[in-house]
């Protein structure tokens, strides 16, 4: 580590170091020493095998932007539940499956991210919908 740099690790807290007078995320600090520059503001540092203690540079990818940060994230957990990054979880049955055999909702008005669900769920679930609609009449 850089002899201008003190760390500070918590048990569950992701070390930070004091750079300058500030208090940085270690990460960061590692990366942006691998890179020879300061990180863009928008860059994120994404931990390659989720253990945010593990700061060795081989460990550390910096992602452009949240979007891809969360995209890593997103295919990682897809991956280990299926076998397969490029899989989704379907919003009803919370099975994983082809996106290309599920439905695809942008975003609906409390949620941000988008739902993947079955086409034999959503009409399970439109069929559901109106039996109890019909059973409040």
């Amino acid at each position: 580590m850089l002899h201008d740099v003190f760390t500070m690790r918590k048990l569950k807290a992701r070390p930070r170091v004091f750079r300058n007078g500030r208090i940085v995320l270690e990460s960061v600090s590692v990366a942006q020493a691998a890179l020879g520059r300061k990180l863009k503001p928008k860059n994120k540092v994404h931990h390659l095998n989720g253990d945010d203690h593990d700061n060795r540079p081989a460990n550390l990818l910096i992602c452009e932007d949240q979007a891809y940060h969360l995209l890593l994230h997103q295919r990682v957990r897809a991956y280990r539940a299926s076998g397969h990054a490029h899989y989704r979880k379907c919003a009803r049955c919370k099975q994983w499956d082809d996106p290309a055999k599920m439905r695809y909702h942008s975003r609906t008005p409390n949620r941000t991210t988008p739902l993947y669900v079955h086409r034999d769920c959503a009409v399970q679930h439109l069929r559901e919908r109106a039996k109890l609609q019909k059973a409040r009449r």
